[in-house]
């Protein structure tokens, strides 16, 4: 049995797959096997993937119908018989010769989980860091008691973690199928379950910045949030630890919907759909208790939305800005405005102007 199991998924990736297999075949540390999961790709990735396999047999090739990225890694996990388990997406890379080496040594000193940094580039090689340093975690490596630190359970991305594979089958742990943000509720589910994280504040993982990507353009498909939300809320009731983690799940949440709603203006033109994003999210935060919610809204950069979300006259505004043409201008700047005003305390102006423009978009519709 070897002693880490790297799940790759692989759809549609021709152009990147050789980089990112050769990244996994420079590791110093060689008990490793990867299971890639040609997830039905209709490109030469099946190609690839065999001629790999046959210089080297620690590639598993397991060929299914495609069923999306969560369908993918949970067949890769149920081929999975290493001790750790760690995600590797096709179109990315391992940074060094030593990252498994490193995780494994990390994970053999008894922790459950191994998180580090990852490094997003684009195709110009233009690169950005990405630290779980912050409010996640500490400014340097070290070990976390997941007990004392809920803030642990807030990372969402497992391709830059290692886990402990017995934790994942005692309890059953799968990724939801047909759903994006579909590792939230995994990570969620893992950490909670956690004693023990070890925080390497080292670049590990270079992420791609592919225009072609799942999430590069999400649609109507953002609507999925409320899903997964709902999902990571049921189980933490029914583990009876709701109460624990509702401040980072409530935080990760306010942070997601601006940035999800602006993605859906750049693609999505009926009014409708725009429209019952938006009572969704609103509806979903004005059951968030104001204690909670005033605590979050002040580390939020988009606590304007926030305000529209709790305010119905103010949201009716925003509804009734998604039927301009200029839709992106005009919601962007209208919440803005209003954000600033009670940002600076400016009450009295912020009433005015908030009748003045209920009035005045009131005669365009």
């Amino acid at each position: 049995m070897p002693k880490l199991s790297v799940i790759i998924p692989v759809y549609k990736v021709e152009k990147y797959l050789a980089e990112c297999l050769d990244s996994v075949i420079a590791q110093t540390f060689t008990d490793w096997q990867a299971i890639c999961v040609n997830d039905g790709s209709p490109d030469n990735s099946d190609k690839i993937l065999a001629a790999y396999a046959a210089r080297d047999s620690r590639f598993i090739i397991v060929n299914k119908e495609n069923g999306g990225l969560s369908d993918a890694r949970n067949v890769g996990l149920e081929h999975a018989t290493g001790e750790y388990v760690m995600f590797l997406d096709s179109d990315d890379l391992l940074t060094d010769e030593n990252v498994l080496t490193q995780c494994v040594e990390s994970m053999d000193t008894g922790c459950d989980l191994v998180a580090f940094n990852a490094q997003r580039f684009s195709e110009n090689n233009h690169e950005t860091s990405i630290c779980l340093q912050g409010y996640i975690y500490p400014k340097s490596s070290m070990q976390i008691e997941v007990p004392d630190n809920k803030y642990c359970a807030s990372f969402s991305n497992v391709c830059f973690c290692c886990f402990r594979k017995k934790i994942i089958d005692e309890n059953a742990l799968l990724f939801p199928k047909g759903l994006i943000f579909e590792d939230w509720p995994f990570m969620m589910m893992y950490s909670c379950r956690c004693k023990l994280i070890n925080y390497i504040d080292k670049v590990f993982y270079r992420y791609r910045n592919n225009a072609t990507s799942l999430t590069a353009d999400m649609g109507e498909r953002v609507f999925d949030i409320f899903t997964v939300y709902d999902l990571i809320q049921k189980e933490l009731k029914n583990q009876g630890v709701w109460d624990k983690y509702i401040e980072i799940t409530t935080l990760k949440l306010m942070f997601a919907l601006p940035i999800l709603y602006f993605n859906m203006l750049q693609s999505v033109t009926d009014p409708v759909i725009l429209n019952n994003f938006l009572l969704k999210a609103g509806d979903l935060i004005k059951d968030i208790p104001d204690s909670l919610f005033n605590t979050n809204l002040k580390k939020s950069a988009y606590q304007y939305f926030f305000i529209f979300l709790r305010r119905k006259d103010i949201k009716n505004n925003l509804t009734l800005c998604i039927k301009f043409k200029n839709i992106k201008h005009i919601s962007q700047n209208l919440v803005l405005l209003f954000g600033i005003l009670r940002l600076f305390g400016l009450k009295k102006q912020y009433h005015k102007i908030r009748e003045k423009i209920s009035n005045l978009v009131s005669k365009f519709v």
